[in-house]
């Protein structure tokens, strides 16, 4: 165990994981959506090394881009959360939930986006959002936070997602 699990584990590290398995039915390694689509869907799994309680799973979808200046920039597309405030129909999962060392929890997830992705490159000075994302001038990612109570080292997972114009 090195230094720094070292730590995690004395300021109450859990061993949480939590991983994204599927986005928009496919993979997550290789996921792309259409650059008009208003939604984006998934999968994951969380899982312990020890007996943890998980109060909530936060998913974000961001577009990452250099501003004018060659500085990083990240603007959230949107957003969602699983918590005690929702009610998943149909979901196994009820909220707050305990997870069991070695056990894993399912969940999915449906990020709805206010606008477009082309209407909200446009917001941001984009002219041609279409050719911002061919060209690799914006990258698209997706995170899902699990929230482990009692820890400062919440799980998390990311993947970028391959916009197809």
């Amino acid at each position: 165990m090195g230094l720094f699990d070292k730590a995690k584990k004395f300021l109450g590290g859990h061993g949480a994981k939590v991983q994204l398995t599927r986005i928009e039915r496919q993979p997550a390694s290789d996921a792309q959506m259409p650059l008009t689509d208003t939604v984006i869907q998934g999968n994951l799994e969380v899982s312990s090394d020890q007996d943890c309680v998980v109060l909530e799973h936060v998913f974000q979808f961001a577009a990452i881009y250099d501003d004018d200046e060659g500085v990083s920039q990240t603007h959230l597309l949107g957003e969602d959360s699983h918590d005690d405030s929702t009610d998943i129909i149909g979901g196994d999962l009820k909220w707050p939930y305990d997870l069991p060392a070695g056990e894993t929890a399912k969940d999915s997830f449906l990020i709805h986006m206010d606008d477009d992705i082309p209407t909200q490159l446009g917001k941001l000075g984009f002219g041609d959002p279409a050719e911002a994302v061919s060209s690799g001038k914006v990258k698209f990612r997706l995170r899902v936070i699990a929230d482990v109570k009692g820890s400062p080292f919440d799980p998390k997972s990311e993947a970028f997602v391959r916009i197809v114009t």
